[in-house]
């Protein structure tokens, strides 16, 4: 009996080893799997990187050419913007010109009804530059009995004005000009 009994502790004893041991095994193998689902996540991230890298790489090219385009367009609004504002203060001295011969005409109407050369040749320029004027669709503005308007008009009487009443233009004393929109010079009335 004593030999069964002793068989009988050592095989639980055996029992208790081969218990620990698959305990420890199965630690083991679950740290592992931990270990392997570690390295596995890791792989993901770094292959998701490398997608998205590489995504990246062939888009570069595509953003950099919209890049280019889209500067293009904007340096052709700004080119369009000078030119246009270059040609506007351009015909703002032009149109001083016209108004200074139109004065020395004024100033000298005894001279025109003469025979006299130079304001003849004054005459021909003035007309010269109406003809530029009209071909270049600059309009004149200020007409007597239009109501007044304070960004195409200029008072010449100093008088106080009311803003909510209408005003009608009774003489024009100097004819304005407006191109593509833009004052050149506000006609100077009196109302």
């Amino acid at each position: 009996m004593n030999f069964s009994k002793k068989n009988e502790k050592n095989d639980i004893k055996k029992k208790k080893k081969i218990n620990q041991s698959m305990k420890e095994i199965s630690n083991n193998i679950s740290s592992k799997k931990d270990k392997n689902k570690k390295i596995l996540k890791k792989i993901f991230k770094f292959n998701k990187k490398i997608l998205d890298i590489e995504k990246k790489i062939k888009e570069a090219p595509l953003r950099l050419l919209a890049k280019i385009e889209n500067i293009k367009k904007e340096k052709k609004k700004e080119n369009k913007l000078i030119k246009k504002n270059k040609i506007t203060e351009f015909f703002k001295k032009f149109i001083l010109i016209l108004e200074n011969i139109n004065k020395i005409i004024l100033i000298f109407p005894q001279l025109k009804n003469k025979n006299n050369s130079e304001i003849q040749g004054i005459s021909l320029i003035q007309k010269s530059i109406l003809e530029i004027i009209q071909k270049n669709k600059i309009k004149k503005i200020g007409k007597v009995g239009d109501k007044y308007n304070q960004n195409i008009h200029k008072i010449n009487n100093y008088n106080k004005i009311k803003k909510d009443k209408n005003y009608i233009i009774k003489e024009i004393i100097q004819v304005g000009y407006i191109f593509n929109q833009k004052i050149l010079k506000k006609a100077i009335v009196k109302i």
